[in-house]
């Protein structure tokens, strides 16, 4: 049956679909975490149904990449047509079409702007003006049509853009409607086919490798994430306009200081890794550690270890930190809120669930689940989310999960024990390391060393790999081959879990794959 929207015997089809639903029928779907919330907005609600998400069954079974018409091809054979190249004629001409009046608009002289590049220079640039930009692109994308209009007018200056969008507004996208209804039912009818067509080989594939209650389980904490997503964090433009404008001052103190005690006067961008590798090299510094190119790095984790030693490159941490507050938090969450709202609203992230190979979630645009929580900054931004009225925030954490877990799959006695005792499992493991009374045991010499060392080993971790963790932490007098005894040293601790290790080794040699709880 074609339902068209907007008409009676569209309704008619979301009412008996919605019966459907809430008796608890079976949707297959792929990619669910994005098409519930699509069938929301039509007016129907999937709480009740029972959901299949194709696409976690491939996350499940490590099918890559998990998008439809790859899976498609990959699993069927069946060829399928890109969305964007079926609806490219209809968007090139609303595109086009929208360009013209940008065009052909008056619209005010942009407004010069300081702006610095990478190397530091600060220079006055005025944009082009924005009807110029829409004659040149009308004309670049008229005689080669191969240009994708829609992300090259994303190139063009924002602030301009955004004028544009406030009273024209936004540039249009394509979408079936705008089709002829028979190619638009023939693209729509190819994805159902396809998703019907992976729904039954998936559930037989998940059953022949015992992940069938793996996949119920998923699919039953998939609509809390999906309303976890909906709901997403109350705010206020305001906080956040201030937080912006506070980090970017301090940015500009941090580039200036620099600047004058370390780079001679030089404009100075610590975001640059030429500039501030220039300044290690003039105060004799070297991270130890080298880019694919041979340079030497200053990322975070390579130059971390020298913050509280040399106070240029904690200026340059300090700055870096600012950047990452205005850029990943403060600029997402101001672009999420209409400017002409004043009290709180809600931001929302999206929530990944097939991404993290332990089945953990992810999210972005804004990453709430990367969200600072130990430093200063960390806590002015979480205090910019507020529960709404009638509601609060609440914070839960699971007390050594990943080695209870381990204490459980491995049966090591030991740390069984001492979970059942409810003692501080770091700090007695910690104490036969370092063959000392427990009531000696220092946090920062002894506890925190066994507890990375303990967690660590839960994946994997090599003495390289928590060499670097202490390089990060401050920690002193480590090197990676007393990192490399301190991981022996722990296994000797709890020798069940070096067993537990070694069996799923082997079982993974003699039948290809491993498996956990």
């Amino acid at each position: 049956v074609v339902l068209r929207y907007g008409r009676g015997d569209f309704m008619v089809g979301i009412h008996a679909i919605q019966k459907f639903a809430n008796e608890g029928g079976t949707f297959a779907i792929h990619n669910a975490m994005y098409d519930i919330e699509v069938c929301r907005s039509m007016g129907l609600e999937l709480k009740r149904a029972d959901i299949y998400d194709t696409m976690y069954a491939s996350y499940l079974t490590r099918l890559n990449p998990q998008g439809l018409k790859a899976l498609a091809y990959r699993e069927h054979g069946v060829h399928m047509i890109d969305y964007e190249a079926t609806v490219g004629d209809a968007a090139r001409s609303k595109q086009l079409d929208y360009l013209w009046e940008v065009a052909t608009t008056q619209w005010p002289k942009p407004t010069p702007q300081m702006v610095t590049d990478n190397a530091g220079v600060s220079k006055i640039k005025t944009a082009r003006a924005i009807a110029k930009q829409a004659q040149t692109i009308i004309i670049n994308c008229t005689t080669d049509k191969s240009k994708d209009i829609y992300s090259i007018w994303q190139d063009q200056d924002p602030i301009q853009r955004k004028m544009v969008a406030e009273k024209l507004g936004r540039m249009p996208r394509a979408t079936l409607a705008d089709l002829p209804l028979e190619k638009a039912v023939d693209y729509s009818a190819r994805d159902a086919d396809v998703t019907l067509r992976l729904y039954k080989s998936m559930k037989k594939r998940l059953h022949a490798l015992g992940l069938s209650e793996l996949m119920k389980h998923g699919m039953e904490l998939l609509p809390v994430f999906e309303e976890m997503q909906f709901s997403g964090m109350h705010a206020t433009r305001r906080y956040f306009l201030d937080l912006y404008d506070k980090v970017s001052e301090e940015m500009e103190d941090f580039g200036a200081y620099i600047s004058e005690r370390y780079y001679g006067g030089k404009p100075f961008n610590p975001g640059s890794q030429d500039q501030v590798a220039a300044v290690m090299r003039r105060r004799g510094l070297d991270s130890g550690k080298r880019t694919d190119s041979g340079k030497m790095s200053t990322s975070k984790k390579a130059i971390a270890h020298m913050k509280d030693s040399d106070d240029a490159i904690a200026s340059v941490i300090e700055w870096r930190e600012r950047q990452k507050i205005r850029d990943a938090f403060c600029k997402p969450v101001i672009e999420a809120i209409p400017e002409k709202h004043d009290g709180l609203y809600p931001v929302r992230c999206r929530i990944k669930i097939t991404r993290v190979h332990t089945r953990r979630l992810a999210s972005a645009d804004p990453n709430f689940l990367a969200m600072p929580s130990r430093s200063e900054l960390g806590v002015k931004v979480r205090k910019g989310f507020i529960a709404p009225p009638g509601q609060i925030f609440g914070g839960w954490d699971l007390s050594q999960i990943e080695l209870r877990l381990l204490a459980h799959v491995s049966g090591d006695a030991t740390m069984c024990q001492r979970f059942i005792d409810d003692v501080d499992l770091h700090t007695y493991t910690a104490a036969e390391i370092f063959k000392i009374p427990v009531e000696q045991v220092d946090k920062m010499l002894h506890r925190n060393p066994a507890k990375n060392a303990g967690f660590g080993i839960v994946y994997g971790i090599s003495g390289m790999g928590l060499y670097d963790q202490f390089l990060m932490m401050g920690a002193k007098g480590w090197s990676p081959e007393k990192c490399d005894k301190l991981i022996e040293d722990w296994l000797k601790v709890y020798p069940g879990v070096r067993e537990y290790k070694e069996r799923v080794k082997r079982a993974l040699h003699k039948d290809g794959i491993a498996r956990d709880m």
